[in-house]
């Protein structure tokens, strides 16, 4: 699997257990419209959600951190 199917994989599993809906962004929602696929060569992934959905920052951020990732705002 590579790094952005796993990453896509992990945001999805982390949003569904804490109830939260995600949508992809920018760059990714395009790929993934026009092509059906995010390649393999990115390097991230664009994705959005409703800032009241989510009033657990920290929470976020260790579990990504923790699966050595960097999280950015």
């Amino acid at each position: 699997m590579n790094n952005i199917q796993n990453s896509l994989n992990l945001l999805n599993d982390f949003f569904a257990k804490n109830k939260v809906n995600f949508w992809l962004e920018a760059g990714s929602a395009l790929a993934a419209f026009r092509d059906g696929k995010i390649f393999p060569w990115e390097h991230d992934i664009d994705v959005a959600i409703w800032r009241e959905t989510m009033p657990f920052p920290e929470k976020f951020i260790q579990f990504f951190e923790k699966e050595g990732y960097q999280v950015v705002f």
